[in-house]
């Protein structure tokens, strides 16, 4: 009797042991982690060379760019100066070109080496007037004028992405030295650029995107993005090259956007946590019809309003162009002088592309010529005369013009083995007798030749010298003229 209750009393408590729990769902208590995500563009000129007369629709595509995108920044790749009279001569030289750069809002600019063509004094004036910084790396100060540059500049973009952007300045000249005029750059020393830009590879990992802002040349910024591996992006200058679809080199992309405000280039990067994700480039045609700032489209009228530059003082018979051509007239202006037998004048400082049919004003001359460079006269021997040509005789190619003479250069297995010079109507030069040259102080101190007596200088530029030629001509004809020539062998 009293077993039965105790069996049944076991049998209870094991039902409930193996019975089963009912449980809870779980609940993922993990936060979730939102990816950052941002979209950086960086607009870019280069070589602009004082043209204005495109920044009022330049204006207008930077505003319209930064209602889209948030993160917005505008870059010049150097050579500001030197091309447009009404910037180079201006009363304060320079001057409306860091106005109008000011007034669309760059963000940061390198050294260009047309920079110098005004003197470090008046450079030192521009950088201060700029409201943007301007940076070199390889520049270093010794004993000159300029006041010493940073190297780099580092933005901060509003979701916290650092920017560190480089400068670099070609220094491709005799003696190391940029192309502009030597004694514009008396107590500066320029550095190599691929040492340079190695010290500072350091900053690729205090940054997001890391950028290089070079004036150094496409062919040679191709070769650095070879060498030097830490850039996302190299915006490039000096060789005025239109590059129009994306170059990446060594994972750089290598841009560089024409020259005269011709193009805006456009790359946008985007990134996910501070790495970037993708990366698109094109160029944008500022030639192109649309919109313009209104307001900077007066004020551009204003600055071209200058009668100085309207005066005609010539007539082209029809139109003309290239260096050959555009040479011989330039250096006609020089021989135009009482006393100079002939004369030089380099390829480099020919800065326009032609001449139109019709009335040739003082602008038109100043954008020729616009560097000031003085006019000297030279005695020089034959042999000295070839060893001036010679310097400026480059890989089979011509690169001095002449009057007064025509020449020939004979070139053998990549080496020149003799210049004829002869007088217009085929004759020789007399090869016992000294010459008169006309060159001007640039040819002078940037060129090695050979010469055993010093300049004397004739007091007035050769833009002057121009002037006064086409002032006596009245009437130019220079269609067809061809006065320097290469014999290959």
């Amino acid at each position: 009797m009293l077993v039965l209750p105790l069996l049944y009393a076991f049998s209870c408590e094991k039902e409930k042991e193996v019975k089963p729990k009912e449980e809870e769902p779980t609940v993922d208590t993990t936060p979730t982690v939102q990816k950052v995500v941002e979209e950086i563009v960086i607009l870019h000129t280069n070589d602009m060379h004082a043209s204005i007369n495109n920044f009022a629709r330049l204006s207008f595509i930077v505003d319209s760019i930064e209602n889209l995108y948030p993160t917005v920044y505008l870059f010049s790749a150097g050579d500001m100066f030197s091309g447009n009279p009404i910037v180079d001569m201006h009363e304060v030289k320079g001057m409306p070109m860091v106005d109008l750069m000011n007034d669309v809002g760059y963000d940061l600019a390198t050294l260009g080496n047309h920079e110098f063509d005004y003197g470090q004094a008046i450079l030192n004036q521009r950088i201060e007037q700029a409201t943007f910084p301007v940076i070199c790396a390889n520049l270093v100060v010794e004993t000159g004028e300029l006041k010493p540059l940073n190297p780099f500049h580092q933005f901060t973009t509003p979701k916290g992405n650092k920017i560190t952007v480089l400068g670099l300045l070609e220094n491709f000249g005799n003696d190391h030295i940029p192309a502009t005029h030597p004694l514009k750059v008396v107590g500066l020393k320029f550095e190599n650029a691929i040492p340079t830009a190695l010290k500072y590879t350091y900053l690729a990992s205090q940054s997001n995107v890391f950028v290089l802002l070079s004036h150094l040349g496409y062919e040679y910024d191709v070769y650095f993005a070879g060498q030097v591996s830490s850039f996302q992006a190299i915006i490039g200058g000096h060789s005025h090259t239109t590059v129009s679809s994306m170059k990446v080199v060594n994972s750089s992309m290598i841009t560089q956007a024409g020259s005269n405000l011709k193009y805006l280039g456009e790359i946008k990067l985007k990134l996910e946590d501070g790495k970037i994700i993708n990366k698109t480039y094109k160029l944008i045609n500022l030639n192109s019809k649309g919109g313009t700032n209104a307001q900077l489209a007066t004020k551009i009228n204003q600055y071209n309003d200058n009668p100085v530059f309207k005066e005609v003082i010539g007539t082209a018979t029809e139109s003309f162009g290239g260096k050959e051509e555009l040479g011989s007239f330039f250096c006609d202006g020089l021989t135009h002088q009482e006393g100079i037998d002939m004369a030089f004048q380099n390829d480099g400082g020919i800065r326009i592309g032609s001449i139109a049919q019709g009335d040739i004003t003082m602008f038109t001359i100043f954008a020729l010529d616009p560097f000031g460079n003085t006019l000297l006269s030279l005695e020089m021997t034959t042999n000295e005369i070839r060893s001036l040509i010679k310097s400026g005789f480059y890989n089979g190619s011509i690169g001095l013009r002449v009057s007064g003479i025509n020449y020939t250069v004979v070139y053998q297995n990549g080496a020149v083995t003799d210049i004829k010079l002869q007088h217009y109507d085929g004759s020789f030069l007399d090869e016992n007798k000294t010459y008169k040259v006309g060159i001007s102080d640039y040819i002078y101190n940037s060129s090695q030749f050979e010469h055993q007596y010093k300049p004397t200088s004739l007091g007035i530029t050769t833009a002057e010298a121009i002037i006064q030629y086409l002032r006596s001509a009245k009437t130019i004809s220079y269609k067809g003229v061809k006065r320097t020539f290469v014999e290959n062998k």
